[in-house]
């Protein structure tokens, strides 16, 4: 049937009897596209066409370019779509040609590139310390992925059982064990339906808040600083500051919770902050520091 009106529709354009507007209006001008929003390496790149204007019937060719090379075509035909298989990195681009039968007239649509990449391997930007049985496992976002998910070990080979899928880029780890240490690696669902490896591991401790429980000056010159004992850590930075807001830098490491610090300026107010930490081998983990507490040397 729409062959037959196209036939007759173009009988009357020959004989004069249809109108321009007519005529103009059922030109080929858009496509609405089915493209890709980004890939990565493996993955299949499908370009096709979901809906055109124009008379009909349609047939359609593909060819695709990488680097602004074409490297793949197709003959003319009535499937509406083409996948691809590429096998190496680059910015790739599709060209649809559409032939409208009915209306007799051929246009080329270009596509926007899509750039295909390798997998990243390094998601996860860091893990600390919330308190003394969570962390926070944070990831860069991957353009287009639909949701992540968190897996967690107790040593680097595993193995890493699921933790939770989410599509936010960061995790609150809960109902972890103080000064243990946790492996943690990230994987993501692509905007093709793929799953990405598993990430890099990165590593973190639960330690607990430090909390300053005395500030004295017993004698001239002096400052006394006292501190509760901070689940999962095995020591303690002091910091200090002549500002609340800082910065703080650390005049004192030690493994125990109390510190007395002498010939200070007289008269004069100091802000001191301490700062859990768990050291295992050669890496420290660090738990989240105290609130301020300022004292007034005598």
């Amino acid at each position: 049937m729409k062959r037959f009106l196209a036939a007759f529709l173009c009988i009357l354009c020959c004989l004069g009897l249809l109108p321009d507007a007519v005529y103009q209006a059922s030109a080929v001008t858009k496509i609405t596209w089915i493209s890709p929003k980004s890939s990565f390496f493996g993955e299949p790149l499908t370009w096709g066409v979901n809906a055109a204007d124009g008379l009909g019937p349609f047939q359609y060719r593909f060819l695709l370019y990488r680097n602004d090379q074409l490297i793949e075509s197709t003959e003319f035909s009535e499937e509406n779509s083409k996948t691809f298989l590429v096998d190496s990195l680059g910015d790739y681009s599709c060209v649809i040609v559409v032939n409208d039968i009915g209306f007799g007239n051929t246009v080329e649509f270009e596509s926007t590139p899509v750039s295909v990449t390798n997998w990243p391997s390094r998601l996860i930007t860091k893990v600390e310390a919330v308190n003394a049985t969570a962390l926070k496992i944070t990831w860069t976002p991957v353009k287009g992925a639909q949701r992540y998910e968190v897996y967690r070990a107790q040593n680097k080979a595993g193995p890493y059982k699921l933790v939770k899928a989410m599509t936010a880029a960061c995790l609150t780890n809960t109902y972890l064990s103080a000064g243990t240490q946790y492996y943690y690696k990230v994987r993501f669902l692509s905007a093709q339906g793929s799953w990405s490896p598993l990430s890099t591991y990165v590593t973190g401790v639960p330690v607990a808040k430090a909390v300053i429980t005395s500030i004295t000056a017993p004698s001239a010159r002096r400052i006394r600083l006292a501190w509760a004992k901070a689940a999962g850590a095995s020591g303690y930075q002091v910091l200090l500051s002549s500002s609340p807001a800082g910065p703080y830098r650390v005049v004192r490491t030690l493994p125990g919770t109390t510190v007395t610090f002498s010939g200070l300026k007289k008269r004069s107010r100091l802000y001191f902050q301490v700062r859990p930490y768990r050291k295992i081998y050669s890496t420290v983990y660090y738990g989240v520091p105290s609130k301020y507490r300022v004292a007034l040397v005598k």
